[in-house]
């Protein structure tokens, strides 16, 4: 079995930087991260006494792995989305039932992830401008179809957002009916 993991130019600079010995002339994030660690006496070779010398090279690959992807976390744009549902029963199901995870990729550009049920749905999000944007989402496993909305981002409080928007399905259903709906979402932005 195999896990192919994808990583960025910067990320693979940074592990061929620490493979080969070299001093970067300005401290790399993973680096500030390794300070931050070692100043507040965290120990990030957990996996010291369990490997050999024989896997020192695989270890110092692994740990500067998961320092970059720890960079690449860190430097990230990560958004968690919600919207009200006032169908749920319980209080706590209004807020958590279609819950979801964004990333940003560039600034204008957030994809992810939302809850729908025991599936999931996909998003793209193009922010129009500072708090316009328009979503697209489509849905994976056994629901079906792609709805398209507008929404504006309220910054209430830090970085907490309440959304307003408004989405609709671009396939009629079996009645022959488009009709939208008025949501009322929550986010955070990390």
């Amino acid at each position: 079995r195999r896990l192919p993991i994808i990583i960025g130019g910067f990320e693979a600079q940074a592990i061929a930087i620490e493979l080969e010995n070299m001093t970067p002339s300005r401290p790399l994030t993973h680096d500030l991260f390794k300070n931050f660690a070692e100043e507040y006496k965290i120990n990030i070779s957990i996996l010291q006494p369990v490997l050999t010398k024989k896997y020192r090279k695989m270890k110092k690959l692994f740990l500067t792995a998961v320092l970059a992807f720890a960079t690449l976390f860190a430097s990230a744009q990560i958004m968690v989305v919600t919207t009200y549902d006032g169908d749920q029963e319980e209080s706590i199901d209004k807020l958590t039932a279609n819950m979801g995870i964004g990333y940003s990729i560039s600034d204008n550009i957030v994809i992810g992830g939302v809850s729908n049920g025991d599936d999931y749905d996909l998003f793209a999000r193009y922010n129009y401008n500072d708090d316009l944007y328009i979503s697209l989402q489509m849905a994976t496993g056994d629901n079906e179809g792609t709805s398209v909305g507008v929404g504006y981002s309220v910054n209430v409080w830090n970085s907490l957002y309440i959304e307003p928007n408004y989405s609709m399905p671009t396939e009629k259903d079996a009645d022959g009916n488009r009709d939208g709906e008025f949501n009322l979402g929550i986010g955070y932005r990390f």
